[in-house]
C-alpha cells in the first residue's frame, strides 16, 4: 500500500483533499464493487480520476453515480438525531456514538450543517450556514430551506455517505431533512422537492434509517440555551421553539415511505423509524432509552 500513501501524499496540498480514511475507504469499495483484483490497476482508475486539481470531487462524483445506477444495497445505518436548540440531541448524539465504538461497531459521525474544522475548504457552504445561524449574516427566510437542502446533499457527498453505508460502515448524524422541514415555513412538498433535487444531483441519500427526536419543553431549552452563555442563533427564540417542537411531533407521525420520490433510489425501500424520548430526564437517563431502543437496530 506504499504506492497509495504516496499518491495521497501528493494530494494533500490540493484544498480539495480528503481525510486519508476516506481514500482508503475509496480503494476498498472499488475493490469490493467493481472486483479490482490488482492494486496498481486500481491506482491507475484512480489517478485517472484525481489527477487534476479538483479531481477528488470528480472521482467521488463517479463512484457516487456508479452506485446510484447499480441501485446497491446499502447494509450500514443513517441515523439522525433531531430536537430543539437545547435539547441535549448532540449530547446524546456523542455519547450513542461512543456506545456503539464500545460494541465494536463501525460509526462515524458529524452535525449539519459541518463543525468547523481543518477541512473547512470542503464544506464552504456548512461555513456560510453557521454564519448566517449565528446572525453574522443576513439570508432572505424564504431561501434559507434551499440553502440548508443544498449544504446537506454536499455534506452527504463530501462525507462518503452511501459509498460508507455500501461497506457496512454507519453514520450517526446531528441533524438532517427534517430539520429543514420543522424549523422553514414552507410546505413539506416544497422543501421535498428542494432537498430531492439536490439528493439526485449528488446521487447521495436523504432520508435517515432511523430518527432519534429528544423531546424537550420549550421552556427548557430556553433555560438550557441562556445557561450556556453564548449569542443566540436565529432559531433560538421561545415561539419558535413552541412553533418547531409542535411540526416534529406531526412529521414523526407521517408514512414517509408513501411520500419519497421513487427515483431517490437509496431511500424508497426503506422505512423511517422514529424514536421519541424524553429530553427533560437526567442526561444518563436520556442515553439509557437511546441506548435501549438503537442498539435493537443493530441487534446488540
Amino acid at each position: 500500500m506504499s504506492r497509495l500513501y504516496d499518491w495521497y501524499n501528493s494530494l494533500l496540498s490540493d484544498k480539495a483533499k480528503l481525510a486519508i480514511y476516506n481514500v482508503i475507504s475509496l480503494v476498498e469499495i472499488f475493490k469490493t464493487v467493481y472486483s479490482a483484483e490488482k492494486e496498481d490497476n486500481l491506482l491507475y482508475y484512480l489517478d485517472c480520476q484525481l489527477e487534476m486539481p479538483g479531481g477528488v470531487r470528480d472521482g467521488l462524483l463517479n463512484l457516487h453515480n456508479r452506485l446510484w445506477e447499480d441501485d446497491v444495497p446499502l447494509s450500514g445505518k443513517y441515523v439522525a438525531f433531531e430536537g430543539l436548540d437545547g435539547s441535549g440531541k448532540d449530547t446524546q448524539k456523542d455519547l450513542l456514538v461512543e456506545d456503539l465504538k464500545n460494541e465494536m461497531i463501525i460509526v462515524d459521525s458529524s452535525s449539519e450543517p459541518h463543525p468547523l474544522s481543518e477541512q473547512s475548504e470542503l464544506y464552504p457552504l456548512s461555513t456560510f450556514v453557521r454564519r448566517v445561524l449565528s446572525n453574522e449574516i443576513e439570508v432572505h427566510s424564504g431561501e434559507m430551506y434551499k440553502l440548508f437542502a443544498i449544504v446537506r446533499a454536499q455534506q452527504h457527498f463530501w462525507d462518503m455517505l452511501v459509498p460508507k453505508l455500501y461497506l457496512g460502515e454507519n453514520f450517526i448524524y446531528g441533524r438532517s431533512i427534517f430539520s429543514n422541514l420543522a424549523y422553514q415555513n414552507q410546505s413539506i412538498d416544497e422543501i421535498l422537492s428542494i432537498e430531492a433535487a439536490q439528493t439526485y444531483q449528488y446521487k447521495t441519500k436523504l432520508f435517515p434509517d432511523v430518527v432519534v427526536f429528544v423531546d424537550v419543553d420549550p421552556d427548557t431549552a430556553m433555560k438550557r440555551i441562556r445557561k450556556r452563555g453564548l449569542k443566540k442563533t436565529l432559531y433560538e427564540k421561545l415561539e419558535k421553539l413552541t412553533k418547531t417542537r409542535e411540526v416534529y411531533l406531526n412529521l414523526s407521525s407521517i408514512n414517509w415511505k408513501e411520500k419519497i420520490p421513487s427515483d431517490l433510489v437509496f431511500d424508497r425501500e426503506r422505512d423511517i423509524r422514529w424514536i421519541i424520548v424524553d429530553g427533560n430526564k437526567p442526561i444518563e437517563e436520556v442515553n439509557k432509552e437511546v441506548r435501549e431502543n438503537v442498539f435493537k437496530l443493530f441487534r446488540i
